[in-house]
């Protein structure tokens, strides 16, 4: 019968084993989701014709006052609280500052994205984003990537000189590179992109 105790004590014990795995499933969904990489972007950084831009601002084409305008009428940007030539700040993920480079003609001559140091924005990220860099350069602080129009720097945080997927990004300029990409190398700190590995500077040999 329903109401026996027999009944009622399989009936404890199954309500019981379903508790405790959904326990189980839940802990597991969270644990996994907290490790699982944030699939982050930069959707501001794009190209515009055939040259890169950030929302529409083309440094040497785009006037400083314009680009104000710009970031100012982004719902994804803090301007209340400027510092130096920091404009604005990102308020969502991935965070980072905006801050732009003036020319003598009152054109945006660059626009320098600055991260934080605990940023999760990494190289693996921006080159699933972009694809890979026409150029590696090894300087004194770290690696620096060259695509057309953008240069972009990683931690003096991580270990020099070697370059991981995760290796977290200090700052992403949009400039004019020239034809950068294209000119042969004869700088003993530049190579060419051989995929994740150690960058260090070629020694010349007299």
């Amino acid at each position: 019968m329903c109401g026996s105790p027999k009944f009622r004590s399989r009936l404890l014990t199954f309500v019981m084993v379903l508790c405790l795995v959904l326990v189980v499933t839940l802990g597991t969904s969270e644990v996994v989701g907290r490790t699982q990489p944030k699939h982050l972007s930069i959707p501001e950084l794009r190209l515009c014709s055939d040259v890169m831009c950030f929302l529409g601002i083309v440094p040497g084409r785009t006037t400083l006052h314009d680009a104000q305008i710009i970031i100012r009428n982004s719902s994804e940007f803090d301007l209340s609280n400027p510092v130096g030539i920091i404009q604005a700040h990102k308020i969502s993920e991935p965070f980072y500052d905006i801050a732009f480079e003036n020319s003598k003609m009152g054109l945006v001559a660059a626009i320098d994205l600055v991260f934080p140091t605990e940023t999760d924005f990494s190289i693996g990220v921006l080159i699933t984003q972009l694809g890979s860099p026409c150029r590696i350069r090894a300087n004194m602080d770290g690696l620096g990537l060259a695509y057309p129009g953008l240069e972009v720097f990683t931690s003096s945080n991580d270990v020099k000189w070697v370059l991981k997927p995760d290796s977290r990004i200090s700052q992403i300029s949009i400039v004019d590179t020239g034809k950068f990409c294209q000119t042969a190398i004869s700088d003993n700190t530049v190579s060419v992109w051989h995929g994740f590995g150690r960058y260090s500077p070629r020694v010349q040999v007299n």
